[in-house]
């Protein structure tokens, strides 16, 4: 994984904290939601890509159906592959159930409860910031940022525990 690639990405989410903290201005918060669930977006693509290196390697053994997934492909009933596009959700869920099959290990991101709902609700609150209709969309209040924070830090101990199992 490029190491510059994660460091960029995390030092955005880093500064972007302390702007947003400093200044508690409606436009540094709205960078910041979009600065997290970047870094989200980012890691979670990296994390499917080390898999498949990991699988070219002769480390891990994925599947057909993981590698389509990997590749953005899904095999068509005719057998066709056709290109596809996953839901936010689903391409996070999918970077961390690969790894766990694949190492034979307990998934660290679970998908129900309360943190999984937390993070579904700023995951919402990111999409309304990045696809606005009205300017309700636009605001942010102190406790939308407390949800992104409580999804960042739900994602974050999700990764380092699939890390440190690896």
């Amino acid at each position: 994984m490029n190491k510059e690639f994660f460091s960029i990405l995390l030092d955005d989410c880093r500064e972007g904290a302390e702007v947003w903290a400093e200044q508690l201005t409606d436009a540094s918060k709205r960078a910041y939601v979009r600065t997290v669930f970047s870094f989200i977006e980012g890691n979670s693509h990296r994390l499917k890509l080390l898999w498949l290196e990991c699988h070219k390697e002769g480390y891990i053994k994925l599947s057909e159906k993981e590698l389509n997934c990997i590749n953005g492909f899904k095999i068509e009933e005719d057998g066709q592959k056709k290109i596809i596009k996953s839901a936010f959700k689903d391409s996070i869920k999918s970077s961390f159930s690969i790894a766990s099959n694949a190492f034979n290990i307990k998934n660290p991101l679970i998908t129900t409860g309360d943190d999984w709902r937390n993070f579904s609700r700023a995951l919402e609150i990111r999409h309304r910031l990045t696809h606005p209709k009205t300017i309700e969309d636009l605001d942010v209040s102190i406790q939308n940022m407390q949800v992104v924070e409580s999804a960042c830090e739900f994602y974050r101990k999700a990764t380092i525990e699939l890390v440190t199992k690896l």
